[in-house]
C-alpha cells in the first residue's frame, strides 16, 4: 500500500494519470505517503478506496470504517462516496478528468440494482 501510493505520486509527477486502488481499511497503511508524497504536493492521483464501510463477509480485519476520518483531515483532497452506481460511475469520470489535486473515490463492498433497473424506477436516462 505505501509503495503503490509513492509509485503513484512518482508517475502523477511525470505527467501521467495515475489510479491507485486499493481496500480502505489497506489504506491506513500508506497513510503518511498520502500526506507526504500526494496531497502536500498536490498531486493529481486518484485514490480509489474499495470496501468502504462494513463490509459484511470479508470480517471485520477489512471493514473500511476510518477512511472518512483519516482522509478528511487531510489538505487538498477531494474525496467522494457515491450513493449509487450511476453516481459511481460519474465519479469515476469525474476523478479521472480532475487534474488540479488529488481525489479519493470511496466505495461499498456489493452489487448495484443494475442501471436499467435504476431508470426504470427513477425515469431517468444514463
Amino acid at each position: 500500500e505505501q509503495h503503490a501510493v509513492t509509485m503513484a505520486a512518482g508517475m502523477a509527477c511525470e505527467g501521467l494519470k495515475p489510479f491507485c486502488c486499493i481496500y480502505s481499511t489497506f489504506m491506513q497503511r500508506g497513510y503518511d505517503q498520502v500526506v507526504h508524497d500526494v496531497a502536500i504536493q498536490n498531486l493529481p492521483v486518484r485514490m480509489i478506496l474499495d470496501r468502504a464501510g462494513l463490509v459484511g463477509n470479508d470480517g471485520p480485519t477489512h471493514h473500511g470504517c476510518y477512511d472518512l476520518a483519516y482522509m478528511g483531515c487531510i489538505p487538498n483532497l477531494t474525496i467522494m462516496s457515491p450513493s449509487d452506481e450511476i453516481e459511481l460511475k460519474n465519479m469515476v469520470s469525474t476523478c479521472a478528468a480532475f487534474d488540479d489535486g488529488p481525489t479519493v473515490l470511496r466505495y461499498p463492498r456489493g452489487t448495484g440494482y443494475g442501471a436499467e433497473k435504476l431508470q426504470t424506477l427513477f425515469g431517468y436516462k444514463l
